[in-house]
């Protein structure tokens, strides 16, 4: 145990460095503008299956989901998005049959990353609430497909042409926060195809969202040693040391990958719970602002730090090192509310991870002896959820 009024916050690098207007040309009389219904579920890609189109072409669709609770540092569970979230939507199209009964090549459809354009808010329209980019697009003919790809949140890196590059990088000018659930979702549909409802002459497009970054909670407890002397411990800050805050999203790939060649080592402090700080047994108790509020990173492992083999101490009072280790500052009072440290004390824990995207890992942390810290791994998700219309939840 080492303590130490020498401590570092270590907050993450804050620093934070057209839209075209397509003209579609269209054979009816009616235009009909782009609409998602959006929810979140395991899978991500829909099939397609046509059906008659004429019954959409004259008609719009819209962008509807059903409402729920989304904040800044939330990790978003089954269910729909909520309708103070925004995400961007980028779309290639293609024509049906483009020669010998195939497809042919993909072509630009929404193509911008500049705000408003691709953004998608919830706004109202001719008095009905539905989803919308800030830019009108427009479908093209029914012998095209459109093939959509979506980024939540809308703050994420933008892609500024998604025919070149279905990517996106986390680097020194955007780096991962840990506040935003990174979710992507695609789909392939035209005018008429089976991801269309007949919905009050309506029609959608189902987007399903899956989570790319990994979730972590913490707990704490006692040890046998600490209760049995009838200490009452307070945490008073958590702080996870050099993560990996560098790397590349690919739609292509469905997933981030770590940017292990130039990484950015990030630190990032838990949103600790005011209430829920105060531990008294070897029971594990929550230690965060909600069982949501979590902190959510990217993909990737992480080499605990070696105090054996590691310098110890830099000039700042931390661990010498490029490996991970959790500083947590805690104070204790005994049986007769006395202080046997004088004062808030800094230990530093050897931090080894495997964190895989859509995991929830949950950390409990032991005070005294060793210091320890377990794992236990679950699925983000627990239920796979189909997109559903929230006015017609039935259909």
């Amino acid at each position: 145990m080492t303590k130490t009024d020498n401590y570092r916050h270590g907050l993450p690098y804050k620093k934070r460095k057209p839209i075209q207007q397509r003209k579609a040309v269209m054979r009816r009389k009616f235009i009909a503008l782009m609409t998602v219904t959006l929810l979140l579920g395991g899978c991500t890609h829909e099939e397609t299956t046509e059906q008659d189109a004429a019954e959409y072409t004259d008609k719009p669709v819209i962008f509807m989901a059903a409402a729920n609770d989304l904040t800044r540092g939330t990790a978003i569970q089954e269910g729909a998005l909520s309708t103070s979230a925004t995400f961007r939507v980028y779309a290639t199209k293609q024509l049906k049959d483009g020669g010998s009964g195939s497809p042919g090549p993909e072509l630009p459809f929404i193509n911008t990353g500049e705000s408003p354009g691709n953004v998608v808010s919830y706004q109202q329209i001719d008095g009905r609430w539905v989803w919308k980019t800030g830019t009108d697009y427009y479908w093209p003919q029914d012998n095209y497909f459109v093939n959509f790809y979506a980024i939540h949140p809308a703050s994420a890196p933008v892609i500024s042409d998604i025919m070149t590059s279905r990517s996106f990088t986390y680097d020194a000018d955007t780096p991962i926060d840990g506040n935003h659930d990174l979710m992507f979702a695609q789909a392939t549909t035209s005018l008429g195809s089976s991801e269309f409802k007949d919905i009050n002459d309506q029609g959608t497009v189902a987007l399903k969202f899956h989570h790319a970054f990994a979730q972590m909670a913490f707990y704490g407890k006692l040890s046998e040693q600490f209760s049995n002397f009838g200490w009452t411990l307070t945490v008073e800050d958590i702080v996870i040391y050099n993560v990996n805050a560098a790397g590349t999203f690919s739609f292509d790939t469905e997933e981030v990958t770590p940017n292990t060649t130039s990484p950015i080592l990030s630190d990032y402090r838990l949103a600790l719970h005011t209430g829920h700080l105060t531990i008294t047994s070897t029971t594990a108790t929550e230690l965060l602002t909600s069982p949501n509020d979590v902190t959510m990173l990217m993909p990737q492992t992480l080499t605990a730090w070696d105090r054996d083999t590691e310098s110890y101490l830099d000039m700042n009072g931390l661990p010498e090192t490029t490996n991970s280790f959790l500083a947590i500052k805690f104070s204790v009072k005994d049986s007769n509310n006395q202080d046997p440290y004088g004062g808030s004390t800094t230990v530093y824990i050897p931090f080894a991870a495997e964190w895989e995207a859509s995991n929830v890992y949950k950390y409990t942390v032991e005070f005294g002896g060793s210091y320890s810290v377990t794992a236990a791994i679950e699925p983000w998700a627990t239920t796979n959820i189909e997109p559903t219309d929230p006015l017609y939840p039935d259909e």
